[in-house]
């Protein structure tokens, strides 16, 4: 069973599970959590009977910074905590950038299912395609060309309805939205959840276009090929000129099974690291989405809040 807050990891968690619990830790408490603390409270680091025990835990343990170092040069350096020899400690000062990554690493941990997402009434899942529209537009060159297409935006609005507004967006002339034979017309967003497309000034076909499934939480290793770019632009007619490019975008940080997991997306896979890289600039992200930094701070502190 994947770590999940307030509970402790299993013996058999993963180093990133590891490190993702003593961050968790050093928010929740304001102070340094160590690697030993960590063992410590999984109740596998005791006075060892044998060599090979001691032996083992200093290899975890080594392994857990080590996957610290990674985070910070993975992220492009925009990783919140500060590293020591065997411990993390939180950043004294609280910016944009350290609120963004407690963000995808609470909405991680915590249990997402039923009301688990909504916390002081606001949707955690909605956020992060918010900000994942955000920061998919910053990698392919301008947040203005990305935007929320699934449950996030339109929420009251039928399929055919978001369906139109797609191509109003992507401004691609002389298409339309036809439901196909095999459509059962139950369709929420297509598995759809965000949408870049780069513009041209002449307003002629074959523009850039990618389409993204976002997913919070640790299930999504089971639904990383169920974003069908086939399957959606069916629904549009004529047939695109450009056949969409597919992103899957997780809160998670993670690096067992990344080739294939990467090949099962589809397209480009973005983990918590590469999210963090391609963050838009402060003020890029309060022009594009006004509430969306106030509503992931107000997220935190009630994620934090509910932990003993």
């Amino acid at each position: 069973m994947d770590y999940k807050i307030p509970n402790i990891p299993l013996p058999t968690a993963s180093v990133p599970e590891l490190v993702d619990y003593m961050e968790v830790c050093c928010l929740k408490d304001g102070y340094a959590y160590s690697t030993t603390q960590v063992l410590s409270d999984m109740g596998i680091l005791s006075e060892p009977s044998e060599e090979y025990e001691l032996i083992e835990n200093e290899g975890i343990a080594d392994s857990m910074m080590n996957e610290v170092e990674s985070r910070i040069n993975h992220t492009a350096h925009h990783y919140p905590f500060e590293q020591n020899d065997s411990s993390i400690s939180k950043p004294t000062a609280q910016s944009y950038v350290s609120s963004i990554y407690e963000f995808l690493l609470l909405v991680t941990r915590r249990s997402l299912s039923g009301s688990g997402r909504i916390v002081d009434d606001i949707d955690g899942t909605a956020l992060f395609e918010r900000l994942c529209a955000l920061v998919v537009g910053n990698y392919f060159g301008n947040i203005k060309n990305a935007f929320v297409f699934g449950t996030g935006s339109l929420e009251t609005h039928t399929f055919e309805e978001k369906m139109n507004d797609f191509l109003q967006r992507i401004q691609e002339p002389g298409h339309r939205f036809v439901s196909p034979k095999h459509a059962l017309g139950q369709e929420k967003d297509g598995k759809v959840d965000v949408v870049v497309c780069i513009p041209f000034a002449d307003k002629m076909e074959g523009r850039f276009i990618a389409l993204g499934q976002c997913k919070a939480g640790t299930s999504w290793r089971e639904q990383i090929s169920s974003l069908s770019i086939k399957t959606f632009v069916d629904y549009i007619q004529p047939p695109l000129r450009f056949t969409p490019v597919a992103l899957f975008l997780v809160a998670e940080s993670f690096y067992d099974n990344w080739e294939n997991l990467q090949s099962a997306s589809g397209g480009v896979l973005f983990d918590r690291e590469r999210i963090m890289q391609y963050l838009p600039a402060e003020e890029a992200i309060i022009a594009a989405d006004a509430r969306l930094l106030d509503e992931i701070r107000i997220w935190n502190a009630g994620v934090l809040r509910e932990i003993p």
